[in-house]
């Protein structure tokens, strides 16, 4: 995981003794930052990681996007971990998108394979590649 380093204005807020609940919320916030600021590519190449499997699903999407619901729901409902990155809340999601090919959301890279829209067959054949088990039942 990438570290980033606090901006001032971050510091301020941290060092200003205004509200002691910031400052739990600093490190969740920091790991955050850290998982955006690694590229699906990052992500895919943490391969010795005991989470290898569970963060080779990356899924970038938009609010009220039905395909990115039905792949969340598709995604929960199977058990299948994944990163989730919003291209309307971060600029850096966007340009990652947009430099992987994305067309539209919902956009998935699943083991390194790109995948532009939502398609139940097509996801489970590449999580099926991955050694990731998914009932049909459906």
């Amino acid at each position: 995981m990438t570290m980033s380093r606090l901006t001032a204005e971050q510091a301020a807020v941290l060092f200003s003794g205004k509200s002691t609940r910031r400052l739990a919320f600093v490190p969740v916030l920091m790991a955050l930052l850290g998982m955006l600021a690694s590229s699906p590519q990052a992500v895919e190449a943490n391969d010795q990681s005991s989470n290898a499997k569970s963060s080779r699903v990356v899924l970038f999407s938009q609010p009220f996007c039905p395909g990115c619901m039905a792949a969340k729901t598709y995604f929960r409902d199977h058990h299948i971990a994944y990163l989730e990155f919003d291209i309307t809340a971060s600029q850096r999601a966007r340009r990652t998108f947009e430099r992987l090919g994305g067309k539209g959301t919902p956009f998935l890279v699943i083991g390194g394979q790109r995948i532009n829209g939502f398609s139940r067959p097509i996801v489970r054949q590449r999580l099926k590649a991955l050694g990731i088990a998914v009932n049909k039942m459906e």
